[in-house]
């Protein structure tokens, strides 16, 4: 598994970040990987993570 370039999407105190997944074996971009975080106290924090549509 590998994850291609990622996509952000920054606000002042949260981030979205997207990357398609490509899986050896499958079709390219089955699957999506996704990151939410926080901004606190001069740290991002990971407050989520999700795969979609991976096999």
């Amino acid at each position: 598994m590998r994850l291609l370039p990622a996509q952000w999407q920054i606000g002042n105190d949260s981030a979205e970040l997207g990357s398609v997944v490509a899986v050896a074996g499958t079709t390219p971009g089955t699957g999506q990987l996704l990151a939410h975080l926080h901004w606190r106290d001069g740290y991002w924090l990971v407050t989520g993570i999700r795969l979609e549509g991976a096999p």
